[in-house]
């Protein structure tokens, strides 16, 4: 059937594209970025508080504070593990702590000698 079409062997690869097709709709839920926007919820955190990701998908966290004292510090823990770290030795300059959190991980950001009663300048997070 040289220069025929198949309608049987096309019907079957668009059948298989299909079903391709629909694994990655599927799998386009957990990705990261699709569907999300940078909220900031300085608000709604606290330092040294323990939160949960409890979307389905991984977020990403920032947090950012000025430094009121020389050795000021911050690091952000996620899962009982510090994934981030900032210092700074001098005074008033601002710095930051960063990271992906996974869906269902528990994450907390710690700091020292912050501006502000030691609080964040912002917390930012993509979700």
């Amino acid at each position: 059937n040289t220069g025929k079409l198949d309608a049987l062997q096309l019907a079957s690869d668009l059948a298989n594209v299909n079903a391709q097709m629909q694994t990655l709709q599927g799998q386009l839920g957990s990705v990261l970025g699709i569907g999300q926007t940078l909220q900031d919820v300085t608000a709604q955190r606290a330092l040294a508080t323990n939160y949960t990701n409890p979307t389905a998908r991984p977020i990403v966290v920032y947090g950012a504070g000025t430094s009121a004292a020389a050795g000021a510090s911050m690091a952000l823990v996620v899962n009982g593990s510090v994934v981030s770290t900032s210092s700074y030795a001098g005074v008033g300059a601002e710095f930051g702590v960063s990271s992906i959190v996974p869906s269902g991980a528990s994450y907390w950001i710690v700091a020292a000698g912050l501006t502000n009663g030691n609080t964040l300048k912002k917390w930012m997070e993509y979700r």
